[in-house]
C-alpha cells in the first residue's frame, strides 16, 4: 500500500468532510439567527 496516495484519499475525504460541515454551520446559522 502506497501511504502517500492513502494520506492523499484521507485528505480528501477530510476536505469534503469539512466543506460539508462549514455549509451545515452557515446555513443553520442563516435560518437562527443569534
Amino acid at each position: 500500500i502506497d501511504r502517500n496516495c492513502l494520506a492523499g484519499e484521507i485528505t480528501q475525504v477530510l476536505i469534503e468532510f469539512l466543506e460539508v460541515a462549514i455549509n451545515s454551520i452557515v446555513f443553520l446559522k442563516g435560518i437562527y439567527p443569534p
